[in-house]
């Protein structure tokens, strides 16, 4: 309803069928080990394939296709019991849930592999739909059912025997523990420490903007960022400017305006103006404030800081870890 009143936006989200390649499916990545495996030898193994003789797999969303041992094994066995049913009706292996799932493991691997059926829907159809890659996760759960499914038959026939729940004890026990060491590692593990620090770091900052400003108060975020998928700006990282708005419950900020739509060209034009107009226009729209990223320039905005407080007349809010500045527009505003 929107793009019908407003027309289409041919400037978001627009992909072409070459993303549906570098994001395709790669049997390779799926089988191998993620690098930062706990066990040396295999992240050496893993590293030299990423990393090492020249490769670089940056594009496709880097290592993050693996099944790990235990998904692996379950996804060969799959591939088994499909080949054998297609080489004969007699040649038929494993329970009617197996064959099942081999079908649909076969069907996920080639609709979402590199050049695959993906390729052909993007060229005739569309190419909207380019994340294939992630197909593995649902490969994983068809591989998993079937070591569970194999883990079940196992278990019916240690059960008959002397100790047989002990055994399927230490059995199940042995798979979780394997599944867990070799799919977890270092690497997964988030800088905890450091994100809270930027979290307490921002909640003090916008806190303190809050404190200076009228409630509903609208505020001006630099430097302009288009919305959605802009990248990095400088050092700062894609949807940065969205922060604040996790701290402040009635505080309004600029970004996130849509790109190719008239508000976002507004901000964009802006942006590139004199500190006079940019107060001036800023003003006039309602704004309150001015928020900074210093990150987002090469010269952390100490020239557009230095020009905005020779004329607001003002030294800026600073936040505890100098990132991020903020100029009231409150005393400016009334001056007008």
């Amino acid at each position: 309803m929107y793009e019908f009143e407003n027309g289409p936006n041919n400037e978001v989200a627009v992909r072409s069928v070459q993303d549906s390649e570098v994001f395709g499916l790669r049997l390779i990545q799926m089988v191998f080990p993620a690098p930062g495996h706990q066990v040396d030898a295999i992240a050496d193994f893993a590293e030299n394939y990423y990393y090492g003789d020249g490769i670089t797999l940056s594009h496709s969303q880097g290592a993050s296709q693996p099944l790990g041992l235990i998904a692996t094994l379950g996804f060969l066995w799959l591939l088994l019991v499909g080949l054998a049913g297609c080489l004969s009706p007699r040649w038929q292996i494993g329970r009617l849930e197996h064959r099942q799932l081999a079908t649909t493991t076969v069907i996920a691997f080639l609709i979402g592999t590199t050049s695959g059926i993906s390729l052909v829907f993007a060229y005739l159809v569309s190419p909207q739909i380019r994340a294939w890659n992630r197909l593995s996760i649902f490969i994983a759960f068809f591989a998993i059912v079937a070591i569970a499914l194999l883990l079940d038959a196992l278990q019916e026939r240690i059960h008959v025997r002397r100790g047989g729940p002990v055994l399927v004890g230490i059995l199940l026990s042995s798979v979780l523990l394997i599944g867990v060491y070799d799919q977890s590692n270092d690497a997964f593990v988030p800088d905890y420490s450091a994100a809270k620090d930027e979290y307490s770091n921002d909640a003090a900052f916008v806190s303190a903007i809050d404190d200076e400003l009228p409630p509903q108060a609208q505020v001006f975020q630099l430097p302009y960022v288009s919305f959605p998928e802009a990248g990095r700006v400088n050092e700062m990282g894609d949807y940065e400017l969205l922060r604040p708005y996790i701290h402040a419950s009635d505080l309004r900020w600029s970004y996130g305006a849509i790109r190719g739509r008239p508000t976002a060209k507004w901000q964009e034009d802006l942006a590139d103006e004199g500190p006079k107009n940019l107060l001036s226009e800023v003003s006039a729209a309602g704004f309150d404030g001015i928020y900074i990223d210093r990150l987002g320039y090469s010269d952390r905005a100490a020239k557009l800081e230095r020009r905005l407080g020779k004329e607001l007349e003002v030294e800026p809010v600073v936040s505890p870890d100098g990132s991020k500045s903020f100029f009231s527009l409150l005393p400016y505003k009334e001056h007008l």
